[in-house]
């Protein structure tokens, strides 16, 4: 993997209600999976305007409009997977307006907003939501929201053919193909959130929800054909007709035990129904940071995932530390050390699509400085 980047940022700030931004920045980026000969070599160029006043008592307008453009070239395997054409251009233009409404003083506001995009894949795609915020004390805070959010299809999806390596009983290679036929992946969020500031020390945030997914992207499977390079297929053709519910909890707290001594904890909750998941069940994590001087902070955290369902990855625990020194202004000796309890471990399932599904995370420790002026 290799490649580079620039971004620009220009801000103004006029009053304590109105200021802007424009940003651009340019990427390129060439990946090599040399054990299946594919590379891909692609250029992205973006732009993005944001502005934000308060036109009306009690309002707070925020707006943009935004354009990318990518162009990639990508080397076909035929024998593994393959895209028609191999180099393609497209872009995305976006817009979006949020105004948060105080309809209470210090009590209860209302946001309500919309993304708005026209892509190469789909078209033209909306994406609204509304927010309730109610804060009945100073201590405590209750909301609720409702959003829709889009997956566009992506390249494999539109326009890709990927052989899969294995067999099929009577010796049928399955290939799947994408088709421009595809559409997005439609999500309905509910979600209702409850937090609780107990001490000035002490918080506690609690999250319960339901996604609602529709149009999410299966295949159809053909009938058994013979085909070139592979002979022998079961074709597999992209399209739209599955649905999915996911639902759950989540529960974090902050802690500040000391003046120097910081803690964080969460622990998440999410079941997947409809479609097979590749989602664990649970999720722990804690996180401590330990002032040890006013100039040496030592930080540690605990991970825990469940088992991925429907697949290969077990569930693992980890643990990450790190220390940092600054001897001066603007300057950081630090060491860290990544996945420490054990050499590797698989945690990602990707797609049995790929020889290379399950790839372990190893364990790693580096050390830096980092420098600001």
């Amino acid at each position: 993997t290799r490649g580079g980047n620039v971004l620009a940022r220009l801000t103004q700030t006029i009053d304590d209600d109105t200021s802007w931004s424009l940003q651009s920045y340019y990427d390129h980026t060439y990946r090599s999976f040399e054990s299946i000969g594919l590379a891909e070599d692609r250029d992205t160029v973006d732009v993005d305007f944001q502005h934000r006043s308060s036109p009306w008592l009690d309002h707070s307008l925020i707006w943009g409009v935004g354009y990318r453009y990518n162009q990639d070239e990508l080397d076909n395997v035929p024998l593994f997977v393959s895209f028609t054409p191999a180099e393609r251009d497209y872009d995305l233009i976006s817009g979006f307006i949020q105004d948060e409404i105080t309809l209470i003083d210090d009590t209860l506001t209302f946001t309500a907003g919309s993304k708005f995009e026209h892509n190469d894949f789909t078209g033209f795609e909306f994406q609204p939501s509304v927010r309730v915020l109610w804060t009945p004390s100073e201590t405590r805070s209750i909301w609720g929201a409702v959003s829709r959010a889009v997956r566009t299809p992506s390249r494999t999806e539109d326009d890709g053919r990927v052989t899969v390596p294995a067999v099929v009983p009577p010796g049928f290679f399955p290939v799947f193909s994408g088709t421009r036929n595809s559409q997005s992946e439609d999500l309905v969020a509910y979600e209702l959130g409850y937090r609780e500031q107990f001490t000035e020390e002490f918080s506690l945030d609690t999250t319960v929800f339901f996604h609602d997914y529709n149009d999410v992207v299966g295949s159809t499977i053909g009938a058994p054909t013979f085909q070139l390079p592979e002979g022998p297929v079961l074709p597999l053709v992209a399209n739209n007709e599955n649905s999915a519910q996911t639902y759950g909890f989540e529960v974090a707290s902050s802690w500040q035990i000391a003046p120097y001594w910081r803690t964080f904890g969460s622990y998440s909750f999410l079941r997947v129904v409809g479609v097979e998941s590749h989602d664990p069940h649970n999720r722990f994590y804690l996180q401590s940071s330990w002032d040890i001087t006013e100039t040496v902070e030592f930080d540690a955290v605990l991970r825990y995932v469940d088992s991925v369902p429907n697949s290969a990855v077990n569930n693992y625990t980890a643990m990450d530390l790190r220390l940092s020194w600054e001897p001066a202004d603007g300057m950081e000796v630090f060491v860290v050390g990544r996945n420490l309890l054990d050499r590797g471990h698989p945690e990602f399932f990707t797609s049995t699509d790929l020889p290379t599904a399950v790839t372990d995370v190893r364990r790693e420790v580096f050390a830096g400085i980092n420098l600001r002026f």
